[in-house]
């Protein structure tokens, strides 16, 4: 979209690609608000790309993203915006939520915890697999700067923001089954993969291979 913008910004097919990039984000969205800690961060950047093309980028995503909310902003509207009220008790703060999202809620999610807390390879092999895990990630997640520069911000961005924002939540401080890892899950699985195949290049499809099977590991 990028490249399309730049080489031809008066193109008819420029408005229609952003509408549809909206109109996506926008779906996301509509499955579930919470989607939102990693779309806006990922918006962000193509929004700061375009950030004078309002017609190419702007008006078409907007209008992409509200015509697939109308069912959601209707209902709002009609109900007296209940949306805008998180549903659950704030118990904690936006800080003890963040740092709980890797004591507990990320071990659960990648199958090192069980959930009544119990390590499911022992403490010692979980906490190092966990380490083993962060570390790979934030390799990968330099390697893909290194390859691809500003075009991996689409993934470093949400990949980094995506958890701060999640903090914001208060349904996060519910970290008994993992299930909010999932808001950041393909960021993460992208990081790790390029940290992989960087280390292990002559194995063709390892990228693939990574992703396939966490996707596997994380639905199980």
């Amino acid at each position: 979209l990028r490249e399309q913008v730049d080489a031809d910004e008066g193109s008819s097919t420029i408005p229609w690609r952003s509408a549809l990039v909206g109109a996506l984000a926008g779906f996301g969205f509509y499955l579930h608000p919470m989607y939102g800690a990693v779309l806006f961060p990922l918006l962000a950047v193509p929004g700061w790309w375009f950030l004078t093309r309002f017609r190419q980028w702007w008006l078409p995503a907007i209008v992409g993203a509200v015509v697939v909310n109308v069912p959601f902003l209707a209902w709002n509207a009609v109900n007296d915006w209940p949306s805008l009220a998180q549903p659950a008790v704030a118990t904690d703060g936006p800080t003890d939520r963040f740092a709980r999202f890797f004591t507990e809620l990320v071990p659960r999610a990648y199958g090192l915890r069980g959930q009544a807390g119990d390590d499911i390879f022992g403490s010692i092999p979980s906490v190092l697999l966990l380490v083993v895990l962060v570390v790979m990630v934030v390799f990968g997640a330099v390697e893909l700067w290194r390859r691809s520069g500003s075009r991996s911000l689409l993934i470093l961005v949400p990949l980094c923001a995506g958890w701060v924002l999640m903090a914001g939540f208060t349904n996060t401080a519910f970290v008994i089954d993992g299930r909010y890892a999932i808001i950041t899950f393909p960021f993460v699985i992208a990081a790790l993969a390029s940290g992989v195949d960087r280390l292990v290049p002559a194995v063709r499809g390892m990228t693939q291979l990574v992703v396939i099977v966490w996707v596997g590991v994380f639905s199980i």
